[in-house]
């Protein structure tokens, strides 16, 4: 009986190494596509407009739907392909799907937009309805009233503390408050290799935009001043602006290529598009606020899943 048992055990002892033997053998377990991608992420469909493929530094992207600057390592198997992509989406002026390495700024992969987000890019080519707005935005009466303007904003609940991305949204929210305020803004938007120091870090940006707003100073002087909480401490000149978009302390090759003046109801355009996107009901601004509401600094941004 006791030999019985143990030849049993034997037995027992065998198929558990068979098993073994053909997982570690001739069918090696694999990772599966999930695995894989793990760490691959969806940006986004985002509207390409500029590809710099120069020697310097690595290949970059600046997209409209996103400020951030995005690497792309053209010497990557498969990477010639997303770069004619890319191109042909610039010629065209249509969004394509953006994949990024998780937690960075580096693309993994572009692929052909499907058409719901088509549809969507489409839609948010409609300029609101009603009547345009001024080319000139209506004059802020006094210095203490750009001031008392310039608190409401401050004070908004708006993410100015995190400048990795969402410039758009944020001058689109400071927008609706100065509308509600009694007045309105332009958008000034500046291109380039732009790199900003918000006092405790560095962010690169393919554009930056914040309002435009004119203001009657005390000797009866029409001026413009830019409103941008993310960088300054209260209303400052076009040039003082664009110089800290151009900041070389942050990075040697820092610098603005060209800006544009457009009216306060644009949400994003690019350095060359004669077709702006708008968003009329604040549903991609809000979104994009709630999303990077409670981050700070300059890291890498949280992915966004907004329309």
């Amino acid at each position: 009986m006791k030999k019985i048992f143990i030849g049993l055990i034997a037995v027992a002892a065998f198929a558990v190494m068979s098993v073994v033997s053909c997982k570690k053998g001739g069918h090696p377990e694999t990772a599966t596509p999930q695995a894989v991608n793990s760490d691959i992420v969806m940006a986004g469909n985002f509207t390409p407009f500029t590809l710099n493929t120069g020697n310097a530094g690595p290949s970059t992207v600046g997209f409209v739907q996103s400020a951030r600057l995005y690497e792309i390592d053209l010497s990557r198997i498969g990477a010639n392909v997303d770069a004619d992509l890319l191109r042909k989406a610039i010629q065209d002026e249509i969004p394509v799907e953006v994949y990024l390495y998780r937690n960075t700024n580096k693309i993994a992969q572009v692929k052909p937009a499907g058409e719901p987000a088509l549809a969507a890019y489409r839609k948010m080519q409609q300029a609101p309805a009603g009547p345009l707005p001024e080319a000139e935005p209506p004059v802020i009466p006094s210095q203490a009233a750009l001031n008392s303007l310039w608190s409401q904003l401050a004070s908004a609940p708006i993410p100015f503390s995190f400048a990795t991305d969402g410039c758009y949204a944020r001058a689109h929210k400071m927008r609706q408050i100065i509308l509600n305020a009694g007045y309105d803004c332009n958008k000034y938007f500046a291109y380039g290799y732009l790199a900003a120091s918000t006092g405790s870090c560095c962010v690169l940006w393919s554009y930056h935009v914040a309002p435009l707003v004119r203001f009657k100073t005390t000797s009866g002087a029409i001026e413009y001043r830019i409103l941008d909480p993310s960088l300054f401490s209260g209303p400052v000149t076009q040039t003082q602006w664009l110089n800290a978009c151009k900041n070389t302390g942050c990075s040697s090759s820092a610098y603005v290529s060209s800006t544009r003046t457009m009216p306060g109801n644009v949400y994003y355009v690019s350095a060359t598009s004669n077709t702006p996107l708008y968003d009329n009901n604040y549903a991609s601004t809000n979104c994009v606020i709630a999303t990077y509401s409670g981050y700070s600094g300059c890291g890498p941004a949280p992915v966004l899943n907004c329309p």
